[in-house]
């Protein structure tokens, strides 16, 4: 690790080098215009591309989503993407601890939550053994993010499984975004000490990355995580091209664990790549594309080492103007899968060595149905070779917008979906608790069924003159089937001196949940934007096949969040971002037959950073996360606190970063 860390801080000077003499910094008026001005009016040329695979107006979406660009991600000093989706109405962030983060959309907030589709540039980054992002090791550092784009809602016939209750899509920057070479560097109290460099040309862009981070007084863990990547974008014939691949390595250090109390070190490395291929013939477009994803990882607490996962992606969507507008793309979608786990003390899988498949085929049709009236409907077909009974699904989505104005739209959807359950689920055996002398195993179970997932949502997005903005939307929806660990089923056995419990997972719950979402925006001045934002949600489970089971997995997530995102352009050198949140306090644990429940407390909590440019060329920031909040934002089972893995304390950070560009 040492000796990868080393090379990234080679190759960051290295790529410094290699274009200090002939790439031009930005100038001061593009810098200023670029990355501070404070104009709502962008919103009405933006254009955004992950609802349906391709590019569509902002203000005429029709679904509720927020865009993180650019501009938002300098200002705020966030160090962590968590750090910028926790600002999104909507969406949860709970920091586990000092390294772990758990983030739903829409969802009750879990830490293998596999409801919720993460992707870079399109490509999907997620454990295909628990289905779940696993956030501290997303190749990617706040600094090569352009925007990030998050459906909040079901991720319908474009994206399939995995995103039925959002989709967030992290978009790169491209390499003729910066023209320029740049470093970054920082840390400070408890925050993690950061090296960032990147070099750009006109079509090749080259970025190191490597921090470390020492962890909380009460949460010890310390890690060291690195990756550099490239991206080559350029035309060959008619044909776009863009080329992209990434090693990353992570080494985590006196892991407590979650369940077992171990103390262990934790490795994470692999890499990834990506081709994508585009060309134009007239009005229509063909897309192709092919993803690899590759890594090993070492489960200290589970004591397995060298679990190998894969997951191959290739994707053909070919877009048809059948007449002026109305349009319609065909998708087609083959993902792999391969997990290579090896039988340890707390992880007794059936197999070791696992190969399954998914395969998707999608129509969205778009017709503009009157000059301001536009109909979009999705069909998706998909087999999924880990399920044994119904591996054969058919899902659809219908939205409609209405144009009041050019300022103004009115939209509604409703989407029929899928969640298939992971392999965790279906095929392993798998240590989740231990407590004196017994044993509690998490059971896969092979007869799960996919969760159905309904949902439907209205919204509105408008201005109000010129300076005020506002995005309102409500959500309702109703699942059958869902996944959870039923504890009516449960076994148990001696094993010698200490009794085993099993726990396997079922199909016998039904959940209902319903929610509003609303977004002000106001340019106050042309120095002063502030966002206000407001998120009600409710959930409730319930038996479905009549047998009680206590109120197991009720809801988890806080009934509501405020948010306040302010930016404040002092003068021309020096700014403010200032980000607030308040959550009351909520259940962490729902009541079951074998736990009972338990809550966190209400947190208020402070975020921001004051940036000075004292030159065209560089700036120095002053950044703080976690003010005011030292409560225990999510917590694992109180069977955690007899072994010393108990819930985590949140401890305010307090950092700088400077940043220097040639």
């Amino acid at each position: 690790m040492k000796q990868f860390l080393h090379t990234i801080t080679k190759s960051s000077i290295l790529l410094l080098l290699l274009t200090c003499a002939h790439t031009p910094c930005a100038t001061a008026a593009d810098k200023t215009s670029d990355l501070y001005d404070l104009d709502l009016k962008d919103l009405l040329q933006l254009k955004v591309e992950t609802l349906n695979k391709r590019p569509q107006q902002f203000m005429e979406l029709p679904a509720a989503m927020t865009i993180i660009d650019r501009r938002e991600i300098e200002r705020s000093g966030a160090l962590t993407i968590p750090d910028l989706l926790v600002r999104v109405p909507g969406v949860f962030v709970k920091q586990v601890s000092s390294r772990s983060t758990a983030v739903a959309v829409r969802n009750d907030i879990q830490i293998l939550n596999t409801n919720l589709l993460v992707l870079i540039d399109g490509n999907p980054y997620y454990n295909q053994t628990t289905g779940n992002v696993l956030w501290s090791m997303l190749p990617i550092a706040v600094e090569d993010i352009e925007r990030i784009e998050v459906i909040r809602g079901d991720g319908g016939t474009a994206w399939g499984t995995n995103s039925s209750s959002g989709v967030i899509n992290i978009i790169t920057r491209t390499p003729d975004s910066e023209p320029r070479a740049r470093v970054n560097g920082g840390g400070g109290i408890n925050a993690p000490y950061r090296l960032h460099a990147v070099t750009s040309t006109g079509s090749l862009r080259l970025s190191a990355h490597g921090e470390r981070d020492q962890g909380w007084s009460n949460d010890p863990s310390t890690y060291t995580n690195g990756y550099v990547s490239g991206r080559y974008d350029t035309t060959v014939s008619t044909w776009d091209l863009c080329l992209s691949g990434r090693f990353f390595d992570m080494l985590t250090t006196d892991v407590r664990g979650n369940y077992t109390g171990a103390v262990r070190d934790q490795r994470n490395h692999g890499f990834d790549s990506s081709i994508a291929l585009a060309r134009w013939f007239g009005d229509d477009k063909l897309q192709l594309k092919g993803f690899l994803y590759s890594y090993t990882r070492d489960f200290a607490t589970a004591e397995t080492s060298d679990i190998r996962q894969r997951l191959g992606d290739v994707e053909m969507r070919y877009s048809h103007l059948f007449l002026p507008g109305h349009r319609t793309q065909f998708g087609l979608n083959y993902r792999n899968y391969l997990s290579e786990l090896h039988p340890g003390k707390f992880l007794q899988q059936r197999q070791e060595k696992t190969t399954d498949s998914l395969i998707n085929l999608t129509i969205d049709h778009e017709s503009k149905l009157t000059k301001n009236t536009t109909a979009n409907l999705g069909l998706r077909y998909e087999h999924f070779s880990l399920l044994q009974n119904e591996n054969s699904l058919f899902s659809y989505s219908l939205r409609l917008s209405h144009k009041v104005s050019d300022k103004t739209i009115i939209w509604g959807s409703y989407n029929k979906s899928y969640q298939f359950p992971s392999y965790l689920m279906t095929d392993i055996s798998g240590l989740a608790g231990v407590s004196g002398s017994a044993f509690v195993y998490q059971t896969g179970n092979p007869a799960l069924a996919p969760e159905k997932n309904h949902s439907g949502e209205i919204g509105v997005r408008t201005f109000i003159g010129k300076d005020f903005y506002v995005d309102a939307s409500a959500f309702y929806g109703h699942v059958k089937d869902e996944i959870i660990i039923d504890p009516a089923a449960m076994s148990s056995e001696l094993m010698g001196t200490a009794t085993r419990i099993d726990l396997p997972y079922t199909n016998h719950m039904k959940r209902n949940f319903l929610g509003t979402e609303l977004l002000l925006g106001w340019d106050v001045t042309h120095a002063l934007h502030t966002d206000l934002g407001f998120t009600w949600f409710h959930r409730k489970s319930e038996e479905q096949d009549g047998i009680f089971r206590g109120l197991i997995n009720d809801q988890y997530a806080p009934d509501y969040k405020i948010t306040l995102n302010s930016r404040y352009r002092i003068n021309e050198a020096l700014d403010l971002s200032l980000f607030l949140l308040y959550e009351p306090s909520h259940n962490y644990q729902a009541e079951s037959m074998y736990s009972p429940v338990g809550q966190t407390g209400a947190h208020f909590r402070a975020d921001g950073s004051l940036n000075y440019r004292f030159s065209d060329a560089g700036a120095l920031s002053l950044g703080w996360k976690n003010l005011f909040n030292s409560t225990v934002e999510w917590a694992l089972p109180d069977i955690n606190d007899k072994v010393g893995g108990g819930p985590v304390k949140i401890e305010p950070a307090v950092f700088l970063n400077l940043k220097y560009c040639w």
